[in-house]
């Protein structure tokens, strides 16, 4: 579903992020276990008004650290990181127990 906020041109398209939570084993590095798990989205203000937009606000806190830090954690906790040419990006591999 798509909106437009009061007095905008541009139309905005609903965003989520899914994740889970890990924490180390203590088995070596990139070995981890699963903890939970985690959403956030970016909504219509109208339709977070009942608590205080704090959805799309950690939707934003999120990304904002995400891109901001998310690839040196990753490569700080990782196993090992792996190139591939078909995936010009690197890619940061780990284990979850």
């Amino acid at each position: 579903m798509k909106w437009r906020e009061k007095g905008e041109t541009e139309w905005h398209e609903p965003r989520m992020i899914q994740g889970i939570v890990l924490r180390r084993t203590g088995r070596g590095a990139g070995v981890f276990r699963r903890i939970g798990s985690f959403k956030c989205e970016q909504r219509r203000m109208d339709d977070d008004a009942s608590n205080g937009n704090l959805s799309s606000q950690r939707y934003h806190e999120f990304m904002r650290k995400f891109e901001d830090s998310g690839e040196a954690v990753a490569k700080s906790v990782c196993a090992k990181i792996v190139q591939n040419a078909e995936r010009p990006k690197e890619v940061f591999a780990i284990t979850v127990v």
